[in-house]
């Protein structure tokens, strides 16, 4: 079923393994204890009251995955809302302009007062709001993870309201959720970056915008309260995740911390899933692995210096992309990375509409979660394939994700270029 699939439930955070824990856990053994649980125990003890309740409402494990689901939905709702309304207001020939800067998602004249696209037709933007809220809960991936109990979800849900609560400038909130990603995969610490230059200078840089002394000191002062903040809430989680485990009656440890984080990072289960690190880790000789491990996973953390540089005026967007990133390279992607970034990209409508292979990534897409599945099937199940069919599904997931990446990121450059010549021609 669905709770059993690497493709939809990361091994550390499948609902199976949260059962065997919880069980552990009752019996006065530690749910760290062997290789039954490698999540955090917060996650534990916030998903125990649902499982007990599964005794009496067989779907009552889904109602924490459905909440989250929800508090994404409506931040994607905040995001699309925020990009509808953040304009910049420019004085040229006597004449008051506002134009969009993050995404083309709106124009607005101030003049008459009508809401115009870049080439003029009418826009409905609560009608696009909740459109794309209700794509992210209806999106096959969302509602698979869900169904399958995954932790993935509830991770999609932080970084979502990590990234709404910033552009409402709710640095508490932000950190929040920014901590609470982190405390259960470990990977979306990178978010950071984009939080915290959202907070700092809003979603996008505003264009003609010179920033003053007084300017750059409040944002120097963002940041230092964002991160203050990050750091208040890690030690609050680390903290509370000590108490939980000694009020078990176990001796408070940072044991927790390497089966968790060491287990994502180390790549402790090599179960076939959508990454590529399984099949090559499984080939090769074990002298090797901690080298091609390290080579992966510092692959999401490479490319930042150079995409922070390149997108630093388009922060959400940056965001965008590293969802991608973290996509590519994590040891155990799952769909829910997919439907997170799938729904962020039609935020940006107006600049990716310049992608050169839209037709072909889509199809690609389709493709892959349509094959993937049936060739995990037909190796697991049946065996009547072999890992070499299923691995193949996943480096063309990967290509793909690539290809994403230059399309995404070449046409943004494009549409930048394309601005800087309107505003020169202004």
């Amino acid at each position: 079923g669905l709770k059993d699939r690497r493709d939809v439930s990361p091994p550390h955070g499948t609902l199976r393994r949260i059962q065997e824990g919880v069980a552990l856990w009752r019996l006065g053994h530690s749910p760290y204890l062997g290789s039954a649980w490698q999540g955090p125990p917060l996650l534990m003890v916030l998903l125990k009251p649902f499982l007990y309740l599964q005794s009496e409402f067989e779907w009552a494990y889904v109602i924490p995955y459905l909440l989250a689901d929800v508090i994404a939905s409506n931040a994607i709702r905040k995001l699309a809302k925020h990009l509808g309304k953040q304009t910049e207001t420019a004085e040229g020939n006597e004449e008051e302009m506002t134009r969009t800067v993050s995404s083309g998602w709106a124009l607005y004249d101030l003049k008459d007062g009508e809401e115009k696209t870049r080439y003029g037709a009418p826009h409905a933007y609560p009608s696009k709001e909740w459109l794309l809220a209700l794509w992210y809960l209806w999106n096959p991936c969302t509602l698979a993870t869900c169904l399958a109990g995954s932790v993935a979800g509830i991770e999609n849900a932080c970084v979502l309201g990590a990234l709404a609560a910033a552009v409402e400038n709710n640095i508490p909130l932000a950190s929040f959720f920014l901590i609470s990603a982190t405390y259960l995969s470990l990977h979306p610490i990178i978010y950071a970056l984009p939080v915290g230059v959202i907070l700092a200078r809003g979603a996008e840089k505003l264009l003609n915008k010179e920033e003053g002394g007084e300017v750059r000191e409040r944002k120097s002062r963002t940041v230092l309260n964002f991160l203050a903040w990050c750091l208040c809430w890690s030690l609050l989680f680390v903290g509370l995740s000590e108490c939980v485990l000694s009020s078990s009656g176990h001796r408070p440890s940072t044991h927790w911390m390497s089966q968790t984080y060491g287990f994502i990072l180390g790549v402790g289960d090599l179960s076939p899933n959508m990454g590529l690190y399984w099949y090559l880790l499984v080939e090769m000789f074990d002298d090797f692995r901690g080298l091609f491990t390290f080579a992966l996973q510092m692959g999401i953390v490479a490319l930042l210096p150079v995409l922070f540089l390149r997108l630093y005026e388009r922060p959400l967007f940056l965001a965008c992309v590293q969802a991608v990133i973290i996509s590519l390279f994590r040891p155990y992607p799952t769909f829910a990375d997919q439907a997170l970034y799938c729904t962020l990209l039609p935020l940006f409508s107006d600049q990716l509409s310049k992608m050169k292979h839209k037709v072909l990534l889509v199809n690609s897409f389709l493709w892959i979660d349509a094959l993937g599945p049936i060739f995990w099937y037909l190796w697991t199940c049946l065996g009547v394939a072999n890992a070499n069919f299923y691995y193949a599904v996943s480096m063309v997931y990967a290509c793909v994700q690539i290809l994403l990446l230059n399309d995404m990121i070449g046409a943004t450059i494009e549409y930048q270029r394309e601005i800087k010549d309107e505003k020169k021609d202004v």
